[in-house]
């Protein structure tokens, strides 16, 4: 018995560290846990308050993920990459930690609303502002690409012709 208990603090450690730490419903649920685990007189009862704790945490992220769909994320991502499309280390893991959502989900709900990847959005505004840049400055190509968040001068001539269809040397002869 002792070693099923110690066996259930781990499994109640456990689910307490997938809820937010603050909630009321976090509290109570420590509470019935501790008790499953500290007062049950069998580790078939234990296992019963276990399930049934079990059940109220799926409970919860069942509500947790249908508010996330219910949410929009598409124009508030597209503001987040236009406010920070400098940063060079702006990527899809970025965006959905600014956001508390794991990358690959962000990238469901954001492809789900538009069609289109969040690195090609992040790339197609990169381009943009360069494409600016080049038109009305002298900078370089490789000033431009440091100041659109691309460090390297191949990445800024592939993502560029990959989105326009020409390199950012022939963009900026057709504008003179």
């Amino acid at each position: 018995i002792a070693m099923g208990r110690n066996l259930l603090f781990d499994i109640s450690s456990s689910i307490l560290k997938t809820l937010d730490s603050d909630s009321m419903e976090n509290k109570d649920l420590n509470k019935k846990l501790l008790n499953a685990a500290s007062q049950s007189k069998s580790i078939q009862e234990a296992i019963g308050y276990i399930e049934k704790i079990l059940m109220e945490v799926c409970s919860h992220y069942e509500k947790v993920q249908n508010e996330i769909e219910k949410t929009s994320y598409y124009q508030e991502v597209n503001a987040h990459i236009d406010e920070n499309y400098e940063n060079p280390d702006l990527n899809i893991s970025l965006v959905a930690e600014h956001f508390k959502l794991t990358p690959s989900y962000l990238s469901k709900l954001y492809k789900n609303e538009s069609q289109e990847s969040i690195l090609n959005y992040i790339n197609r505004v990169r381009v943009q502002h360069a494409k600016d840049m080049l038109a009305n400055t002298n900078l370089t190509n490789h000033e431009i690409s440091l100041k659109v968040g691309i460090l390297s001068d191949t990445s800024f001539n592939r993502v560029f012709k990959n989105i326009e269809g020409i390199t950012p040397g022939k963009y900026r002869k057709n504008c003179q």
